[in-house]
């Protein structure tokens, strides 16, 4: 026998919102991972022109520029996913631990720019910040919905410990 694969058509109200919000999330993420990669190409691209013994002389910027590009991606082809597929829950997992990561990655590229071209407490209160905001997204969410908190702290974890330790250890 065939295996049946799951349609894509909606059969009530319900199926139908449903998607609508997959799919409007879905287009949300993918503008925001394809913007990112772009200021990542940017990056790189003005470095390479311009600053081409940042690269050479700092090889854990030039790691973190480059590895961002491919997390980021993936992200978006994990994003794509949620719109139509049974198993979102393995790809918006997919989705949003490559988007931290590469974002972070991508972060830290500009702090230790930032450290390189301008200074230590510059830098500094560019990754704190970071921080902070982050922590105060989360504490929005989880104030009108406690459902969130375990993964909102995972989430904050992660980009924290990216930050931490691909980031502000670098300029200390």
């Amino acid at each position: 026998m065939a295996s049946r694969k799951r349609s894509s058509i909606p059969h009530t109200e319900s199926e139908g919102i449903d998607l609508m919000l997959k799919q409007g999330k879905s287009n949300a993420r993918l503008f925001m991972n394809t913007t990112l990669i772009g200021v990542a190409f940017t990056i790189f691209t003005l470095l390479v022109t311009l600053q081409t013994s940042t690269l050479a002389n700092n090889e854990f910027l030039t790691m973190q520029l480059v590895l961002s590009i491919p997390f980021l991606l993936t992200s978006t082809l994990a994003d794509t996913k949620l719109s139509y597929t049974k198993h979102e829950k393995h790809w918006d997992t997919l989705g949003w631990s490559n988007f931290i990561i590469g974002y972070g990655f991508l972060l830290n590229v500009v702090g230790i720019l930032v450290y390189h071209l301008i200074g230590f407490w510059p830098a500094l209160t560019f990754f704190l910040v970071n921080m902070a905001l982050m922590m105060l997204y989360s504490a929005v969410q989880i104030s009108y919905d406690r459902t969130a908190m375990y993964r909102r702290v995972a989430k904050d974890m992660v980009f924290i410990a990216v930050l931490l330790f691909f980031g502000i250890m670098q300029i200390l």
